[in-house]
């Protein structure tokens, strides 16, 4: 991105939603719902690396602050 005025990159952080697109065995995993009840904060960029490393079956290291976005399909 660019800024308009000045030519030069645009690098300032953004709350603007971001896809994440997956795809794979919806059999296995699926994406965990938003709770908007306020008890848990929607997806953000630091639950990215938690969500591969639960595709991978990989543990979460504890110095992660983030979380899977997925869950175990029924």
């Amino acid at each position: 991105m660019v800024n308009p005025d000045t030519g030069a990159p645009h690098t300032a952080h953004t709350t603007n939603a971001v896809p994440f697109i997956m795809t794979g065995d919806s059999t296995k995993l699926k994406f965990a719902e938003d709770k908007k009840d306020g008890d848990e904060d929607e997806g953000a960029l630091c639950d990215v690396a938690p969500t591969v490393l639960a595709v991978m079956g990989l543990p979460q290291p504890e110095e992660m602050s983030g979380r899977s976005l997925l869950v175990k399909a029924n």
